[in-house]
């Protein structure tokens, strides 16, 4: 992991993680049906905060990818998993209590979006302390086939996306103003989902206020 602030107000990050790379003089062919498939994963990212008028001005953007098997293990470590009981991964189930139930929800152990994933998140925001704020975001995810619940493989060496991709995007615009002890908030998010021929949209809107007394 490397963390810099080459700039006064910017500030540029990265990390590598490595749980599983072929390496050697003929480990890179790919038409090799013992290999193991890669665990690699890379982020990138650009941070920046500086005062402008009588607010701050700040923005992000990140990149991130992931090898689709980089969460996924069998038990031996050199055979194909046979089901689910041969599971060893980095998937970790979250309890979540309701009143008449409780859930295991499962979630990645590390990068919320897993493996087999390419990511894009940018936002930008103007905010003067006790007064307003305005803020932007874009995200867009291509992910693969491969998710919590699929076998490992030996020989399963496709990078990133694999099989039949699924497309996300987000572009979100959030607003709020601070009165005598009131904050009023809002906010509008268009999101889409595109895998194959099948396309999904969704419209997002909320509109909220709080009070604060001494």
């Amino acid at each position: 992991e490397l963390d810099y602030t080459f700039k006064k107000g910017w500030n540029i990050y990265t990390q590598f993680a490595v749980d599983e790379l072929a390496f050697g003089p003929d480990e890179w062919e790919l038409a090799r049906e013992d290999r193991h498939p890669n665990g690699l994963a890379f982020m990138l990212g650009l941070r920046m905060e500086k005062p402008l008028e009588e607010g701050v001005l700040s923005g992000h953007l990140e990149g991130v990818y992931t090898d689709p098997y980089f969460y996924l293990r069998s038990i031996d470590g050199n055979a194909s998993q046979i089901g689910e009981m041969d599971s060893l991964n980095y998937v970790v189930a979250l309890r979540k209590w309701y009143s008449d139930d409780i859930v295991y929800d499962q979630t990645y152990l590390g990068y919320q979006y897993g493996g087999d994933a390419i990511v894009l998140h940018s936002a930008l925001s103007y905010e003067v302390p006790d007064d307003w704020y305005l803020k932007g975001r874009l995200f867009a995810m291509v992910h693969g086939s491969v998710e919590k619940n699929t076998l490992w493989e030996l020989g399963e060496i496709d990078p990133t996306p694999t099989g039949s991709p699924t497309f996300y995007t987000q572009i979100g615009m959030e607003a709020g103003k601070s009165l005598k002890g009131w904050k009023v908030y809002s906010s509008l998010n268009f999101l889409t989902k595109t895998k194959e021929y099948s396309y999904y949209y969704d419209l997002q809107f909320t509109l909220g206020a709080t009070y604060t007394w001494h």
